[in-house]
């Protein structure tokens, strides 16, 4: 099945379905948003590891002989 006629048949179904791409639209951004708190998620996570060994660094300086 080509690309055209798959994007014609995708064409179709919404046009017969408007409520079908609301559908797609809100499920695209729910889709957005998640994978937006999970870069964060993830960034807070490297922050605090980076202060972790920051912290540990610290450490080792005041207490080396």
């Amino acid at each position: 099945m080509g690309l055209e006629r798959r994007l014609g048949e995708m064409a179709r179904i919404i046009s017969e379905n408007p409520e079908l791409l609301l559908k797609l639209s809100v499920t695209s951004l729910i889709l957005s948003l998640a994978t937006a708190k999970l870069y964060i998620y993830q960034m807070d996570i490297i922050n605090e590891l980076r202060q972790d060994a920051e912290s540990l660094e610290n450490l080792k300086q005041a207490y080396s002989i």
